[in-house]
C-alpha cells in the first residue's frame, strides 16, 4: 500500500505567494489590467498516493517530484465598453515554473446586455501547456529517472473552449 506515511521521507509543504495587479482606467470606456505573481513552494510537492509504473517492471513507486518549485504567472486584460449594452474583454496569461512547464491562455469574451435584467457572455478560450520533462504515461518511465510522475497535470496539453454565460439580475 503506497498511502502509508513511510512511503515518503518528508511530510510538510510551505508555500509563499506574492501577487501584484495594476488596473488603469484610460477612459470611461477602456480599462487595462496587468498582473504578475510569484510563488515559491518547498517540501512534499508530490502526491504520495500517485503510483508510477516503469518500463519492464510491474512494481509501482510513489510519485517523486523536486522539493522546490518556483511559479510565475503574468497576465494582461482589457475591458472595452463599446456601448452601454456591448463590451469586449480579451485577456492573455502566461505561466512558467521551474518544473519545465509553461503555458499560455488567450480568452476572448464579450458582454452583451439586451435588457436591464439579462446579460449574455459569449467566450472563446484557447490554452496550451508544455509539460514537465519528468512526466510520462503509465509504464513509460525509465527506472534511472530521478523525478517521475504520471499525473496528467504535468503533461503537455492543448484545449479550445467556446460557450456562453447568462446572467439574470
Amino acid at each position: 500500500e503506497l498511502r502509508r506515511t513511510d512511503s515518503v521521507d518528508i511530510h510538510h509543504r510551505h508555500s509563499y505567494n506574492v501577487n501584484a495587479n495594476l488596473r488603469q482606467d484610460l477612459t470611461r470606456r477602456l480599462r487595462l489590467n496587468f498582473g504578475v505573481g510569484l510563488t515559491h513552494q518547498e517540501g512534499l510537492l508530490s502526491t504520495p498516493f500517485h503510483r508510477v509504473y516503469f518500463q519492464n517492471s510491474t512494481t509501482p513507486k510513489v510519485e517523486n517530484l523536486p522539493r522546490r518549485r518556483w511559479r510565475v504567472p503574468i497576465s494582461a486584460a482589457v475591458n472595452w465598453f463599446y456601448k452601454p449594452t456591448l463590451g469586449f474583454q480579451p485577456s492573455y496569461r502566461f505561466y512558467w515554473d521551474n518544473f519545465g512547464i509553461w503555458a499560455q491562455t488567450l480568452t476572448l469574451q464579450a458582454a452583451i446586455k439586451p435588457s436591464n435584467k439579462v446579460s449574455l457572455y459569449p467566450f472563446l478560450r484557447g490554452y496550451y501547456q508544455q509539460g514537465a520533462a519528468f512526466f510520462a504515461p503509465h509504464g513509460e518511465h525509465l527506472m534511472t529517472a530521478s523525478f517521475y510522475t504520471s499525473d496528467y497535470d504535468y503533461a503537455s496539453f492543448t484545449s479550445l473552449k467556446a460557450g456562453i454565460g447568462v446572467g439574470w439580475y
